[in-house]
Formats: C-alpha cells, sequence, structure tokens
C-alpha cells in the first residue's frame, strides 16, 4: 500500500524493498505495517528503523533490517525529532524503535542537526503515548553514551519517553574501521535485539548477531 508522508521513507513488504532505482529521489512511503490514511484503527508496530541520510551506506542497512521492519529515512530538511513525531503517530503502539545515525558524546545528528538532552522537550513526553510498556529505544550512533554527559541523555530520553534506552559508549560501525555492533549503556531492561540480518551483518562485516549490554544506570 501507498502512504503519503512529508519524510523519505523506504518501504519493507517482508524480505522485500521496494524503492526506486535513483536513490538521491524522493522516496516512496510504503510498508507493510504503516498505516493507510483511510484506516480507522491504527496498526501495531513491532519495530520501526529510523535512518539519517548522513549515514554512509544507509540504502545497504535499509535492505538488511530483519522481516516485518517499517523503515524510515529522515527528511534531511526537515527537523528529524519532529519527523520520528509524525511517524509514531502512525501507529497504535510501537514495540521498539532504532536510531540510526552519527553521534557524539551526548547527542546524536538528525537531519543535520545535534540532539541532547537540552533540547528533548515535552514533544518527546508524547511518544510516551505511542510506545509498549516494555519499549525499547536503540541509539546505534558512535559514542552517545562515552561519558557522564552521554549517560545522563539516555536517561533523560527513557524518562521523558517511559522507554528502556541503549546506546554505544565506542565506534559503532565496521570492524575495519575500528567500530562494532555492540551497545554497551542502557537505561532499563533492553529486551530488542540488532534490527538488521546476520546475513546483511556479515556482508557489511559490521555486524554481532546479539547485542550485549554492560553498563546499567539508574
Amino acid at each position: 500500500m501507498t502512504k503519503t508522508a512529508q519524510n523519505d521513507v523506504l518501504g519493507m513488504d517482508t524480505a522485500s524493498l521496494l524503492i526506486e532505482s535513483d536513490l538521491s529521489a524522493p522516496l516512496t512511503l510504503s510498508t507493510s505495517g504503516a498505516p493507510d490514511s483511510g484506516l480507522s484503527a491504527l496498526p501495531n508496530a513491532d519495530r520501526l528503523v529510523i535512518l539519517d541520510k548522513s549515514v554512509e551506506g544507509w540504502q545497504n542497512l535499509a535492505q538488511g533490517t530483519l522481516s516485518g521492519s517499517d523503515v524510515y529515512v529522515i527528511d534531511p530538511t526537515r527537523d528529524g525529532l519532529t519527523q520520528i513525531g509524525e511517524i509514531l503517530g502512525f501507529y497504535n503502539s510501537v514495540k521498539n524503535l532504532h536510531i540510526v545515525s552519527h553521534g557524539n558524546a551526548g547527542s546524536f545528528t538528525l537531519a543535520g542537526r545535534s540532539i541532547d538532552a537540552s533540547n528533548l522537550n515535552s514533544n518527546q513526553l508524547a511518544w510516551r503515548d505511542r510506545f509498549t510498556d516494555d519499549a525499547d529505544i536503540l541509539l546505534y550512533g558512535c559514542n552517545i553514551a562515552a561519558d557522564s554527559s552521554g549517560l545522563n541523555f539516555i536517561k533523560t530520553l527513557g524518562d521523558l519517553t517511559g522507554a528502556d534506552v541503549a546506546a554505544s559508549v565506542d565506534l559503532t560501525g565496521a570492524t575495519a574501521a575500528g567500530g562494532n555492533w555492540i551497545l554497551e549503556a542502557n537505561y532499563g531492561q533492553i529486551e530488542s535485539n540488532l534490527a538488521f540480518t546476520e546475513a546483511r551483518s556479515r556482508l557489511t562485516q559490521a555486524f554481532c548477531p546479539t547485542l550485549k549490554f554492560n553498563i546499567q544506570i539508574s
């Protein structure tokens, strides 16, 4: 089904990716789970994957998401947090939110804007209404939880949204570049696994099939 939205979206139909051949052009929102504006009841989502176009190889990651994922590519011309709020509004409930972007200690970047504890606000409090009681948010950006500002950031995000939050304390990405795909810090009990298939993980030489959580904050 084809939907309308102002942000770019990759459509996932189970294992099939429906995208235009020109990846620089706007993509159509057409996901197996995303709702039609004419539906009277909003659907539930097990896994939403948000991709920022600044991440090198985002197309590769989009093609490697687990079956049943709804994958959205952030429009770089609009506020990223606003877009996530709009996407969450498509759904009755969301169990897991995966945000793939660049990061620094205490922040991550969406649509060219640095997101840290100071610019989280009541808009994120509204996300709580869409998350399930055991929802997880996984932040894949490098070094987000590398210091006390990062630990405070994931705690603030968790307190606002009611979700458990995981983030990395080091480089995320290809092992050849010194990265890994382990999210070492978590606020709350993380139950979600990575959003990407093991086959895609081997192809990119980057992913670990099982998340490990080593730093617990309260």
